[in-house]
């Protein structure tokens, strides 16, 4: 990774202030200034563009914690670069060069590698603290110089306390004359099981002798195994002849049986498949029939018990009437909802003609008001004779104006 632009927008005592170190191919840039001239906050404004800001930080003296951004611009030898900015927070912290859009954290693994923070500060971020602690060790040296020298360059300044804890954790590994440590109980149980070994060892000529016996044991094994090989195949043919002889005195007698019955009709090739249809038609049958016979009984047992009413069989040509009927019933059951709601209406009709003719009167005595066969039969004469009069009106209506007209003209000759 190519450190090419440190952008310090706006971080500690600097405000747009941007290093370009793209310059050059050996990637080594010297960057000095005097004291208080910002060295030490521009190292610590890379790792932290590099790893985030951490919650607690004195570099918001000059912008506020919500303004803080810092970022850079890094190269890798395959030409892939990578612009970002930095801000404060908790999540979500790397940005693009816009200070807009967000960048997810993976953007950066492809450049850090397996470099995390403290690595950095370690190998690559040793600052003024650093540089304080590693000359106190090379003051407490006591002479190995290129030791504390290591141990300042790669900011491991309590170099001395981890080799003595390494040379504690050694002794208590091993001691030249310790029991107890492990490694001096490994030793002595790997003593142990070499004698063992040696005590289990077999001498070469025991070893011949036993390898000359157990050759003559594999030959008298497989010359065994030859003869019980033999025998087992003489059993098994006594065997199978022992279970054929039954087989053969059957066949024998069979014979002799078949000899006595003569020619015998020879059946059809599916007679089988013929008997097993007819076996199961035969069941089928068998079952059907004793289904019927106790459904006879069945039927039989209820006749005997039934018992007829006369009266009802009295009723014998209402109730056949019934099933033509029923269709009338339905329709008026069916019909019987609208009726209903059809007489109401004409009832608050009635109503409402008889509070205007007669206020008088209420709907229940509305029968006085009734019509007489009479009077029935006296309007039903003067509807008739309405007509004729009607157009006997009418025929004396034209003659009246005929009489005026003629009368008219006549006044006006006369006037002449």
């Amino acid at each position: 990774m190519k450190i090419l632009k440190l952008d310090l927008r706006a971080y500690g005592p600097f405000t747009g202030v941007e290093l370009d170190l793209s310059a050059g191919s050996l990637g080594l840039h010297l960057v000095y200034g005097p004291n208080e001239a910002g060295k030490s906050s521009a190292l610590r404004a890379l790792e932290h563009a590099l790893f985030g800001i951490p919650v607690q930080t004195a570099d918001n003296f000059l912008h506020p914690y919500n303004d803080l951004r810092v970022g850079a611009i890094l190269g890798l030898a395959d030409g892939r670069r990578l612009a970002f900015l930095r801000r404060k927070g908790a999540k979500k912290t790397l940005l693009a060069s816009d200070n807009a859009a967000d960048l997810d954290e993976a953007a950066l693994a492809p450049f850090l590698g397996a470099m995390d923070r403290n690595l950095f500060s370690t190998m690559f971020g040793i600052g003024h603290e650093q540089l304080v602690r590693g000359g106190r060790e090379i003051v407490a040296g006591s002479g190995e110089v290129g030791q504390v020298l290591f141990a300042a360059g790669a900011g491991i300044a309590d170099l001395r306390k981890v080799q003595a804890r390494l040379a504690d954790q050694a002794e208590a590994l091993y001691t030249p004359r310790g029991r107890n440590p492990r490694v001096n109980e490994a030793l002595r149980k790997l003593d142990e099981a070499r004698k063992r070994l040696r005590q289990l060892q077999l001498p070469c000529d025991d070893w011949a002798r036993h390898q000359e016996a157990l050759e003559t044991a594999r030959g008298q094994l497989a010359e065994l195994d030859a003869h019980l090989h033999a025998r087992e195949a003489e059993r098994n043919r006594l065997d199978r002849i022992r279970r054929a002889l039954p087989l053969i005195a059957r066949r024998k007698a069979t014979l002799c049986r078949l000899g006595e019955l003569g020619e015998v009709r020879l059946l059809p090739p599916d007679f089988a498949e013929q008997r097993r249809e007819a076996v199961v038609q035969r069941t089928l049958a068998q079952e059907n029939a004793e289904r019927a016979r106790s459904e006879l009984k069945r039927i039989g047992d209820l006749l005997e018990g039934l018992h007829v009413p006369e009266d009802l069989l009295a009723e014998s040509e209402a109730i056949e009437a019934l099933p033509g009927r029923l269709g009338a019933h339905r329709k008026a059951q069916n019909d019987l909802p609208g009726l209903v709601s059809r007489k109401a209406l004409l009832e608050a009709r009635f109503a409402e003609i008889l509070a205007e003719i007669r206020p008088d009167l209420a709907p229940e005595a509305a029968d006085r008001l009734r019509l007489t066969a009479a009077q029935q039969d006296r309007i039903q004469r003067l509807s008739r004779d309405y007509a004729g009069v009607a157009q006997r009106l009418a025929h004396a209506r034209q003659h009246c104006q005929r009489l005026e007209d003629d009368l008219a003209a006549v006044a006006t000759a006369a006037g002449e």
